[in-house]
């Protein structure tokens, strides 16, 4: 983690992070004959180095990365709303925000808060748990 300030975009530039960028990029552009899925959960978007390599996988995997992101917001807003709303890889984000499931067109909005997006609750369902 690079607390915030004026010389945070720079300190990414540099190892260990420089590093770990590329590893990541390697591992979102899946291979031919496999697939990747990103699971984004307490990230909220707001490093725009970060959203463009996010943004480039995405359009750069040939439909082999699925992002699923659970958001303490209402709805996909900035990054995921734009999206949810591009129909180059609408198809390939799925949203799991605090009222409601969003996957491209699709849109399951709720009148309640669902607790889907919390940490605690991830867990639980990968663990098993329904």
């Amino acid at each position: 983690m690079i607390w915030p300030a004026a010389t945070k975009y720079r300190e990414t530039q540099r190892d260990p992070y420089a590093q770990m960028i590329s590893m990541m990029r390697a591992i979102l552009r899946p291979s031919k004959n496999s697939e990747a899925i990103l699971t984004i959960c307490g990230y909220r978007f707001g490093d725009s180095h970060i959203n463009l390599e996010l943004d480039r996988a995405l359009r750069e995997s040939e439909q082999r990365l699925t992002i699923v992101a659970f958001t303490s917001d209402d709805e996909p807003k900035g990054q995921l709303e734009e999206w949810t709303k591009d129909p180059m890889v609408q198809d390939q984000v799925r949203i799991y925000a605090k009222r409601g499931f969003f996957h491209g067109n699709e849109q399951i909005k709720s009148k309640k808060d669902l607790p889907w997006w919390k940490f605690e609750t991830i867990t639980r369902l990968l663990g098993g748990e329904r």
